[in-house]
């Protein structure tokens, strides 16, 4: 759910403010997730997200989005490492559980920073739940989870 003192739309300068007040509790992964030791349901679930351009695959009209799961280098600058399929495990397993038991996730969009176009500003957008998850092939020719994320009703408009 929502964080307490955060309000949607809120912005921050680095992933480390996303920590720190709780929206997001990883500073470079794009899936947040409690993992099934902490979750009170037995099953690791996705608690955020965030959307910075990292993966070719992400299609987003606001409201509704197509998120590319994690892993598999399909980022679009790899490390000199060979692009394999993506596993059903940690954030992918999480936010694949978010989608079997109907939990809304915290959306993030990085963006350019409108004082320093050369680094990331992020925004809170809200809650939006994690409608289907498909595996298909990726930009990269290998296999990759795609989930559809919907914006939540009730909050303000993008």
């Amino acid at each position: 759910g929502h964080v307490p003192g955060v309000e949607v739309f809120d912005v921050f300068s680095f992933r480390a403010e996303l920590l720190i007040v709780g929206l997001h509790n990883h500073v470079q992964a794009g899936i947040g997730f409690l993992p099934e030791s902490q979750s009170p349901l037995g099953r690791a679930i996705a608690t955020s997200i965030i959307l910075s351009g990292g993966y070719k695959d992400n299609r987003d009209n606001g409201d509704e989005f197509e998120y590319c799961g994690s892993g598999g280098n399909n980022a679009v600058s790899v490390r000199d490492e060979k692009a394999r399929d993506q596993e059903l495990t940690r954030g992918n397993l999480a936010l694949a559980n978010s989608v079997d038991l109907n939990i809304p996730v915290r959306v993030i969009r990085g963006r350019p920073s409108a004082f320093t176009p050369s680094r990331k500003e992020y925004r809170y957008d809200g809650l939006y739940d994690a409608v289907r998850c498909h595996k298909t092939e990726g930009a990269n020719g290998c296999q990759v989870f795609k989930f559809l994320m919907r914006r939540c009703p009730g909050q303000p408009s993008l």
